[in-house]
């Protein structure tokens, strides 16, 4: 079995490119994989399972899967790689090895949805061509190398990896309850403000009690719990890809205490703010 590692595959720690060899041999890889299946048939297998690939279908590979792939029937195979280190999503994603984590990013997220079982066990049917379009344009994107190609690919992976876990069955609302889907939503859209759940009480007219009780019983965590993981991912990006002060950063995600955003900060990520920021700069 092969070992493919990042150094040699990545520029800017992605790569696109077409495959039309009709087997790969057994092999695995530090960083993750998109393969869009463009034409042909094949025989895939993933960490020792079969399933036939064809025109249209595509999956994703976790790092360090094992996998392989071996063409049937006579049409050419071809197939799009997309190579990608998790980083490349977004800095605060930096050591993220498998694809859930990937996807339950609060970047990605999409409706508060989270998955019970990685989207890289799953093949996946393009059937408007529309994520091949996607493709395509990452890698007219990379071929040019333009200004700013980077940052328009990492883009179209987004949308990509968005509109995939639209179609994942497997995908279930963080909470299956309507009022704290509501709760949710309105502290994903105003989570500087104070009182949240107060406006929330406002708007549907149960008590804040009630509220807090029945977030705490359907979500698993208490509502001040959720409102600190929020504000705390807010920074997290806000630290890795920007160079605002610690302090204004601290303010921007609802922090006016410096001392209690870095006390909270190291509480629930293991450093403190400059550490974290020192580590990506890195």
């Amino acid at each position: 079995m092969r070992m493919l590692n990042a150094e040699a595959f990545l520029e800017g720690k992605f790569n696109i490119h077409t495959c039309t060899k009709r087997n790969s041999v057994s092999h695995t890889h530090g960083f993750f994989e998109l393969a869009y299946v463009a034409s042909g048939k094949a025989v895939h297998v993933l960490n020792g399972e079969e399933r036939i690939i064809e025109k249209g279908d595509y999956f994703f590979v976790d790092y360090g899967a094992v996998h392989s792939y071996t063409g049937v029937g006579e049409e050419a195979l071809e197939i799009i790689n997309c190579l990608f280190v998790s980083e490349f999503i977004d800095k605060t994603l930096k050591n993220k090895y498998s694809f859930d984590e990937i996807v339950n990013n609060y970047m990605i997220r999409n409706n508060n949805a989270v998955i019970n079982i990685s989207p890289a066990n799953i093949v996946f049917k393009d059937d408007g061509g529309y994520i091949k379009e996607l493709l395509h344009k990452c890698m007219d994107e990379y071929t040019a190398k333009e200004s700013g190609y980077l940052e328009i690919i990492r883009s179209k992976l987004i949308e990509i990896i968005i509109l995939t876990m639209r179609k994942n069955p497997l995908s279930n609302p963080l909470c299956g309850d309507a009022l704290c889907q509501r709760i949710i939503a309105y502290t994903e859209e105003n989570f500087l403000k104070k009182d949240i759940l107060k406006a929330v009480s406002k708007e549907t007219f149960f008590s804040v009690s009630y509220l807090s009780r029945r977030f705490k019983d359907n979500v698993g965590i208490t509502f001040t719990e959720y409102l600190r993981k929020v504000r705390i991912e807010k920074s997290m990006s806000l630290l890795a890809n920007t160079d605002k002060k610690i302090i204004e950063i601290a303010g921007l995600c609802g922090y006016s205490d410096m001392k209690s955003f870095n006390s909270i900060f190291k509480k629930m990520l293991g450093v403190t703010p400059q550490k974290f920021r020192q580590e990506f700069s890195n």
